[in-house]
């Protein structure tokens, strides 16, 4: 979608960013602040999927790039709810929250080929009419979600228990690791292993589709910890290790490790929470919040040395895993704090 952005609006790649960027700022908005006063509720789940549909509808008509920006975020707000909403309804059933995880990898291996196959056949327009249309399918699945339909009292947020707060920390920590390399993953490939186009494609794709079944484990979710020390010595392999089977394996355990952790995370936090579904919207924007300073700290990192990229990644997933493992430890009780 990039390029063809950036053609259409003439403009360089480079400010088409911006467009990720307040796409990611709504997300975080709709998921940090907007739980912090509202409940979840079925209704709820409607306006987010309607204000979906109208932020990519606007994108058709938008005459500037301006525009299209504000569009982007419009639609940021929209996933950041459903993504609360969703994850909300299954905190703490390990057997429905691989329904929910399994969206991410699925959508991994399903969106770039989709867009690309929609950006052949039509244009710029015709992707943001086939994404408004995506937003209505869910519409009639509303109803069987077992959120809350009472009014949310006023002042009802709480505080995070301090070990559900050390279990936020670790999965910003996570994110900020994971997104540092795999916004550069690209480029080492082909600059430093020198894989062709396809071969790098392949390499997404065999990630993507690793964490399918480790998204779609059925079951009690443990070890999380554990899983993303596989992670960081996944990220530092594609980071610092210049051979293409290896980059390939890497991101394959990648994939795997990931979806195996971040369930089995968002379990921990869940146990570990009085009012699960506030902490769920704090996971999602505190993930966000990593996802954006990932890149950011990544492009440094790059600058100096790929290798030192993946040191300083790998460092802060360590740095996550120890925080859940002391979490994770038998007999550790739930803290409870007063109403904030």
């Amino acid at each position: 979608m990039v390029p063809v952005i950036a053609v259409d609006y003439t403009i360089s790649t480079g400010k088409v960013g911006i467009i990720s960027t307040a796409q990611l700022v709504g997300f975080v908005i709709a998921s940090w602040l907007i739980p912090r006063h509202v409940t979840p509720r079925r209704r709820t789940m409607v306006i987010a999927l309607l204000l979906g549909v109208a932020a990519n509808l606007a994108a058709v008509v938008a005459p500037t790039f301006v525009l299209v920006t504000a569009t982007r975020f419009v639609n940021g707000l929209s996933l950041g709810l459903i993504a609360w909403l969703s994850w909300a309804e299954v905190f703490g059933d390990d057997d429905r929250v691989s329904d929910i995880a399994m969206i991410g990898p699925l959508v991994g291996t399903l969106a770039a080929p989709l867009a690309a196959a929609v950006l052949d056949l039509s244009n710029l327009d015709g992707l943001f009419i086939v994404l408004a249309v995506l937003y209505l399918t869910p519409l009639p699945f509303v109803a069987k979600m077992n959120l809350s339909i009472e009014t949310p009292p006023r002042d009802a947020r709480h505080r995070p228990a301090r070990s559900a707060l050390v279990i936020l920390i670790a999965l910003g920590a996570y994110t900020f690791g994971s997104s540092a390399v795999s916004v550069f993953s690209a480029a080492i490939a082909s600059d430093l292993i020198k894989m062709s186009p396809t071969t790098i494609a392949l390499a997404f794709s065999v990630g993507s589709l690793a964490g399918i079944p480790a998204a779609r484990f059925k079951g009690h979710r443990r070890g999380s910890g554990l899983w993303l020390v596989v992670t960081a010595v996944s990220v530092f392999a594609v980071s610092a290790v210049y051979h293409q089977v290896i980059f390939i394996v890497a991101f394959a355990a990648w994939g795997f490790s990931f979806w195996m952790t971040l369930p089995a995370a968002f379990s921990l936090l869940a146990t570990n929470s009085r009012y699960p579904a506030e902490r769920a919207g704090d996971a999602q924007a505190i993930m966000a919040a990593g996802r954006v300073i990932g890149p950011l700290a990544g492009g440094l990192a790059y600058e100096f040395s790929p290798r030192m990229l993946g040191a300083v990644a790998a460092a802060a997933m360590v740095m996550a895993a120890i925080m859940l493992l002391a979490i994770e430890k038998p007999g550790k009780r739930v803290e409870v704090t007063s109403p904030g």
